[in-house]
């Protein structure tokens, strides 16, 4: 059997229909003055695109980007935002009641209030794939 379709295997057998109290999963916002240090390097990034990308690629996996002018930030300031994009982890940021549906050959999410965005995702068990629908 395929990989692919133990896995849609897995994830028909972990949600069966009904209604469930789900987890929110997210990461913490910046404050305003990580938010303006942030908006800062992505505008230097863009003007200094070719840097960029060539620094990215020569960067081994896990290796982090060293400070440079290019950034578009004082030191101080990358400082700051390294501390704060090292400490960010995926953690519970609320929850949401969510109805899991089966429609045919595929599984459909029905939220209640938050995460719109889940109701256009469909898990295919007859194709074996996530897909988005736009409804």
């Amino acid at each position: 059997m395929k990989s692919n379709a133990l896995a849609i295997q897995f994830v028909e057998r972990q949600l069966p229909e009904g209604n469930y109290t789900a987890a929110v999963l997210g990461v913490p916002r910046p404050n305003a003055a990580q938010f303006a240090i942030a908006e800062k390097m992505k505008q230097a990034m863009k003007a200094n695109e070719d840097w960029f990308f060539k620094t990215m690629e020569e960067l081994k996996p896990g290796e982090l980007i060293q400070y440079h002018k290019n950034l578009g930030i004082s030191e101080e300031e990358y400082a700051v935002f390294m501390k704060f994009s090292q400490s960010v982890k995926l953690d519970k940021i609320g929850v949401i009641e969510l109805k899991i549906v089966r429609k045919e050959n595929s599984l459909h999410f029905e939220p209640k209030d938050f995460g719109d965005y889940l109701k256009y995702l469909v898990v295919d068990l007859k194709d074996q794939r996530l897909r988005v629908d736009s409804k």
